[in-house]
């Protein structure tokens, strides 16, 4: 199951968020801001990043900006204690699942999460999530045959 880290008044999880439920993908939402985030979820998204914190801080939030923090200089656990605090400064949304993860929402790279029966249905018939009309009207098609309303993906 998708674990999907948000935050309130997002456009791009607002995005990300719109197209799991269109594709019925089955996730678990946690906000970044919550209580319920915890520096168990830092070491879990980090456990996938390739690139370690440069994935996942915004070098455009307001606290980077007027911090001037070399992060580079910093110890793993002071960073980790910075982004307990400072939340903001996390790019929005995170997706994770088993190995894969999405930072940001992108239409394509968040394809890695749906199901290989729908991507391959999809494939099959010639269709890409930038023609929008013929896709949605696929979705349709591919979940009628379903012929049930659950998510398609556990």
């Amino acid at each position: 199951m998708v674990i999907f880290y948000t935050s309130f008044n997002c456009s791009s999880c607002q995005k990300a968020k719109k197209w799991l439920k269109q594709h019925r993908i089955e996730f678990i939402e946690r906000s970044l801001f919550g209580h319920d985030f915890q520096q168990k979820d830092i070491d879990l998204i980090l456990k996938y990043c390739l690139h370690g914190f440069d994935d996942i801080i915004s070098k455009l939030s307001k606290f980077f900006k007027e911090q001037n923090i070399d992060f580079n200089n910093l110890s793993t656990k002071e960073v980790k204690q910075i982004i307990m605090q400072k939340r903001s400064i996390l790019k929005r949304p995170i997706l994770v699942e088993g190995q894969k993860i999405q930072i940001g929402f992108n239409s394509e790279g968040i394809r890695i999460f749906m199901p290989k029966n729908l991507r391959d249905f999809l494939m099959k018939n010639d269709v890409f999530y930038k023609a929008k009309d013929k896709y949605k009207i696929l979705l349709k098609k591919f979940f009628e045959n379903k012929n049930n309303d659950e998510p398609i993906c556990k």
